[in-house]
């Protein structure tokens, strides 16, 4: 098996992706998205100030969804009633409270439009996408059945179903081994820099669309997709 930044040829004159094939006229190309703040917006200060309009947000925020609990609860490895617990020691709010913020994630991570209709693009091109991110099961399952997009990805890898977390090298080769992908192939879009950083060791092409990315981000993303597509004889 060729290593992660190669491709077997096949006969014909072809290189496999998926469940098509490219000629040598085009090489491989996959594109893979984070979820939050690439393409849903997610701000917990802002959640806990429109949740708890009276406490001070910040430190609430950083309390409940900035501790090793919400890691565990991202990795699968911790029960949401236990990440709730932890979240309640912490901050000294009450059991309802704590879980009317754990309930108001899902609804809290709203599309951002330019991200998708870049991923909607792709998908009018016939470029492969895929989902590397890290979720928590409950927000997983509602967000996918909340917004159609996340059902024709090629491909999708959430941290709890592996117990496995960005940015550990374990999750990114399970995304390369599980759909038969080659790093150098592919092009990762993510939020922060240090699961840029492995992706980048381990052999992808990445893009930074930062926290809060404004239209001018979004845009020079997309251009810088587009551009890499280009360079492949894909764009």
């Amino acid at each position: 098996m060729p290593p992660h930044g190669e491709r077997a040829a096949f006969p014909g004159g072809s290189w496999r992706i998926a469940d098509r094939h490219v000629g040598f006229g085009k090489r491989a190309v996959n594109v893979v998205f984070d979820v939050g703040n690439v393409l849903l917006r997610w701000n917990p200060v802002d959640l806990v100030a429109e949740v708890l309009p009276d406490v001070d947000a910040p430190p609430v925020a950083r309390q409940v969804f900035g501790q090793s609990h919400w890691q565990a609860l991202d990795r699968g490895t911790l029960a949401r009633t236990e990440a709730e617990r932890a979240a309640q020691d912490l901050t000294g709010l009450g059991p309802r409270t704590i879980q009317r913020l754990f309930d108001a994630v899902p609804s809290a991570l709203r599309p951002i439009e330019p991200m998708v209709t870049l991923l909607e693009a792709l998908r009018e091109r016939g470029v492969p996408t895929y989902v590397l991110s890290n979720m928590p099961a409950y927000i997983q399952e509602e967000i996918v059945r909340e917004h159609g997009f996340f059902s024709d990805f090629h491909g999708r890898v959430f941290s709890n179903e592996l117990e496995l977390i960005k940015p550990e090298t374990g999750i990114y080769e399970h995304l390369l081994d599980h759909h038969d992908l080659a790093s150098g192939e592919c092009l990762f879009i993510d939020d922060l820099p240090d699961n840029l950083a492995v992706a980048d060791r381990l052999g992808f092409h990445t893009e930074h669309l930062p926290a809060g990315a404004d239209g001018a981000d979004c845009e020079r993303v997309a251009a810088a997709v587009w551009g890499w597509l280009r360079t492949r004889g894909a764009g």
